[in-house]
């Protein structure tokens, strides 16, 4: 090592900045050796603790006046304190006002918040038919195991049942939007569907989205401008509005009737709505000073006549023919079968991304057929981790027991157990290979599991419940 730092510095000696750069070297070797040498020295250590010491002290001293002296200053002028020039306010990102004292700022804040609040109950307070009764029909929920009012899950809808009465699975869906683009004449236009295509589902926060494109057979341009209309129902923001402020309007009707009020008057109500529209229930609330009501409150025609009001209430309903024209004639049992019919025809939130028209070369004669293609996007609500989390427990605790949230994980430790039982008694080998695969499946779904969205892990759930119930494992 040492022949190899004597060549070194004979390399370094040979050029001019080689000599400059090993006397820099020798200079600052020098100074650290010399630093070294005095810090040895226990004389020197006292000689230079000395004066560190007196300044620490001095110091000390200084910063104990100078909290008295404050306490006094401020002692004596309060007011100070809450003076807003006294501090920097700009790292306060809603501190956006001249205010003098910190109390009026705060004032301010709490009176902001409280303004918030009031508007975002008023906002609510708004949606709430929306958020009860048309929801569920505008924007349908992928939660689809439990129920809209009840908040009940069904678990006994399992395997080829739950994939039957899903209503977004692809055979179901496709025979919902089949019935929805071939009834749109009251029989009198039947459309024949050539080809209906469901293309991937695609999920973002609260909301999903399922592209759809069909291809039919019209038999009169009157089947097309009708289902033009109807797609357009609920393809616009300013119908879906017409159609909220009306069914606002008609809660308030209908609350006016109930004498006995429930608890949850707003669930009730739209749990009734739905109950009448679609499975016959009671159409006591549905009454014609009801929809009077709704109509003079929505059109605001209060001090019109009657037939008055009702043109008004068709002026600004044009746009939505069903019921302008529905209950906006007369109102009689007549507009109140016609009501229903508007809720059961609703179709959910959709938006038509493309369409194609054009003669059929195969139509002869005077009745000339018509081929066109749609393409559409239907929306709705995506499952949200606490539903997935609600039926991970439900499902567990049904089928496993002891508050038993049900999983992959769950499943495959529950397994495990089972095959280490038939193990230790010598059960039949046939039972054993059985649970061997349903071991393998559900290692295989754990691999995979945290990779699916919301929906699909709902699924799973349900596939999980029906491997373990069919295996002899749920208790």
């Amino acid at each position: 090592m040492y022949t190899t730092r004597s060549s070194l510095i004979k390399q370094l000696e040979k050029s001019s900045n080689g000599r400059k750069i090993l006397y820099v070297m020798q200079k600052v070797l020098a100074v650290v050796k010399y630093i070294y040498s005095f810090v040895r020295s226990h004389k020197n250590m006292m000689t230079i603790m000395i004066p560190i010491a007196i300044a620490a002290v001095w110091l000390c001293i200084y910063f104990i006046v100078r909290t008295i002296l404050l306490h006094y200053y401020f002692a004596n002028n309060p007011n100070l304190l809450s003076d807003t020039s006294q501090y920097n306010t700009s790292i306060v990102s809603w501190f956006d006002q001249q205010y003098d004292t910190i109390p009026d700022a705060i004032g301010w804040l709490q009176e902001l918040t409280t303004t918030v609040s009031r508007y975002q109950n008023y906002v609510q307070s708004l949606q709430t038919p929306y958020t009860e009764f048309l929801q569920h029909r505008l924007l349908p929920s992928l939660f689809i195991r439990q129920d809209p009012y009840t908040e009940e899950i069904d678990t006994s809808i399992v395997w080829r049942r739950f994939i039957n009465e899903n209503p977004f699975t692809d055979t179901a869906l496709i025979q919902y939007w089949s019935d929805f683009f071939r009834n749109v004449g009251d029989g009198t236009d039947y459309i024949l569907i050539k080809d209906m295509q469901l293309w991937t589902m695609n999920q973002w926060e609260e909301l999903f989205t399922i592209p759809v494109t069909v291809s039919f057979l019209a038999p009169t341009k009157r089947a097309f401008l009708l289902l033009v209309d109807k797609l357009s129902l609920t393809s616009q923001e300013a119908t879906i509005s017409l159609i909220n402020q009306f069914f606002y309007h008609l809660r308030i009707a209908i609350e006016d009737t109930i004498e006995e009020k429930p608890e949850y008057q707003d669930q009730y109500i739209g749990k009734y709505l739905y109950e009448w529209a679609f499975n016959d229930g009671p159409g006591d609330l549905i009454t014609t000073d009801a929809i009077t009501q709704a109509i003079e409150e929505t059109a605001q025609c209060q001090l019109l006549s009657k037939q008055a009001c009702l043109y008004t209430f068709r002026s600004i309903y044009r746009s939505i023919p069903q019921l302008a024209y529905g209950v906006g004639l007369r109102v009689d049992q007549d507009a109140i079968n016609a009501l229903k019919r508007f809720i059961q025809n609703l179709p959910p939130v959709i938006t038509v991304a493309d369409f194609n028209f054009q003669r059929s070369p195969a139509s002869v004669g005077s009745m000339p057929e018509y081929e066109w293609s749609v393409v559409i996007h239907m929306h709705g609500k995506s499952v949200q981790q606490e539903d997935l989390d609600q039926v991970a427990f439900v499902l567990g605790e049904q089928c496993l027991g002891n508050n038993i949230f049900l999983s992959p994980q769950t499943a495959g430790d529950i397994v495990d157990q089972y095959l280490r039982r038939i193990a230790d008694t010598q059960i039949a080998q046939q039972q054993s290979t059985q649970l061997l695969q349903l071991s393998r499946l559900i290692s295989q779904d754990q691999e995979s599991f945290e990779t699916l969205s919301n929906y699909q892990k709902v699924i799973k759930l349900f596939e999980l419940h029906r491997m373990l119930d069919d295996a002899g494992i749920c208790r």
